[in-house]
């Protein structure tokens, strides 16, 4: 690369100037988050915080906002199950409490109501669900098959629970 450090950085804000030039970059599901942070492009973004604070909520209504508009997401569970996820994408994408559902207080028209009208929303999103066990070389397998397959976005929750390998 030839060009000089101000040949670059001038290169960047006319890149940063039209949104079109960038057609990968993902918007957070917050309008605030965009305009203090900016889109996300090629970051490597670490989520924190203390145990059962929404993280994994957030992470999953993440993926649920970008499917909604067509962009696929790739969503790694290391804690929780993918029947425990997708028990949240019905509320999400039913916009519903699974209260009733789940402790079986819901008359028969209830769940047969959800189920008409938020099963077949869940099945139009392109997010993909792993909740396989995985060490960080099997995360790395996953996540490129992932971007073979379209996706735009990979959450990998909860990074706590990687697998050690005899490599690292």
């Amino acid at each position: 690369d030839r060009r000089t450090n101000a040949e670059v950085a001038a290169e960047l804000i006319e890149k940063w100037r039209d949104p079109k030039a960038n057609p990968n970059d993902v918007l957070w599901p917050l309008s605030a988050l965009n305009s203090h942070i900016g889109a996300l492009s090629d970051e490597l973004v670490w989520i924190a915080a203390t145990e059962s604070t929404g993280k994994t909520a957030y992470a999953l209504q993440m993926c649920v906002t970008l499917a909604q508009k067509g962009i696929i997401s790739s969503f790694c569970s290391l804690e929780s199950r993918r029947d425990k996820l997708i028990q949240r994408l019905v509320g999400m994408v039913g916009g519903i409490n699974t209260l009733r559902l789940r402790h079986r207080l819901a008359s028969n028209e209830e769940y047969d109501d959800v189920h008409k009208r938020v099963v077949p929303r869940i099945d139009e999103l392109p997010i993909h669900i792993s909740d396989a066990s995985m060490n960080i070389e099997q995360i790395h397998a996953w996540a490129r098959a992932e971007v073979s397959n379209g996706s735009r976005l990979l959450i990998i929750d909860n990074a706590r629970h990687v697998r050690p390998s005899k490599t690292y």
